[in-house]
């Protein structure tokens, strides 16, 4: 009979991370490798390819903003409080965060918004920061959406 407390105990690091890897290989297949998006309950969904679209346009416009796009870092859909979502008419909103140089050169992180006319192919509305262009009624006013419903 062998003397289990003169044995040493295996390393588990090796085995935890396997584990952990295999949960988040098979939490991508649950979720189809789309990006995923919270919803209003606060569950990860997949998000739509309109809602990708929208998504990457909106991005697009707010790179185009900064004055340093090429060291903005971005936050993902499902992070915090990014996403994208369809308020009707295919006008689509979609928010974010940004850590970007200022005009002093510090990185700064700042919330940024855009309002999408994906029939229009145009930006309704894009606020970085405290900067802002367009006007968000005319988005409300696009995409009907009922009055009271928060943006």
């Amino acid at each position: 009979m062998r003397n289990q407390a003169s044995e040493e105990p295996k390393p588990r690091g090796r085995s935890v991370f396997w584990l952990s890897l295999a949960t988040g290989v098979i939490g991508l297949g649950v979720i189809g490798g789309a990006l995923a998006v919270r919803n209003a309950f606060g569950h990860m969904v997949p998000m739509t390819q309109q809602q990708r679209a929208a998504f990457d346009r909106s991005l697009a416009s707010v790179r185009d903003h900064l004055s340093s796009p090429e060291v903005a870092r971005f936050s993902t859909p499902g992070e915090g409080e990014t996403w994208a979502s369809d308020l009707g008419n295919r006008v689509f909103i979609s928010r974010g965060t940004v850590v970007a140089p200022n005009g002093a050169g510090l990185m700064v992180r700042q919330e940024w918004q855009v309002a999408y006319d994906a029939a229009a192919s145009r930006v309704l509305y894009l606020r970085v920061g405290d900067e802002r262009s367009g006007d968000i009624n005319a988005a409300v006013a696009a995409a009907k959406v009922p009055a009271g419903q928060r943006l």
